[in-house]
């Protein structure tokens, strides 16, 4: 049955296990904007993009001036904060201009 009919929501995990023996964004730069969050599935998938690319730059929709904590945005300040922590446990350096931050793996 499985070889007849494929569920779109097998995707996202299928991508993720080629994401871990192949290194397919490897001398890419990626984009990502204009984002509140990521799925857990879509997660996976942006922290594979983020070790493997040469680059990711990434805008989550957030005013430049805003305090630590604005419930009004608190989905964005969430994933923000995922996206730095993994990027700060994964040794990738990263700058912040503006709140648009860009993480690079290779220089």
């Amino acid at each position: 049955l499985h070889e007849q009919y494929d569920d779109p929501a097998d995707d996202l995990p299928r991508l993720n296990e080629l994401l871990y023996d192949n290194n397919f964004f490897s001398g890419y730069n990626v984009y990502f904007d204009s984002f509140t969050d990521f799925t857990a599935a879509q997660l996976s998938i942006v922290y594979h993009i983020l070790r493997q690319a040469d680059s990711v730059t990434c805008t989550l929709n957030l005013p430049v001036h805003l305090s630590d904590y604005d419930s009004m945005y608190k989905t964005q300040l969430d994933t923000e904060r995922k996206l730095v922590r993994f990027s700060n446990e994964n040794n990738i350096a990263q700058t912040v201009d503006e709140r648009v931050y860009t993480w690079k793996t290779k220089y």
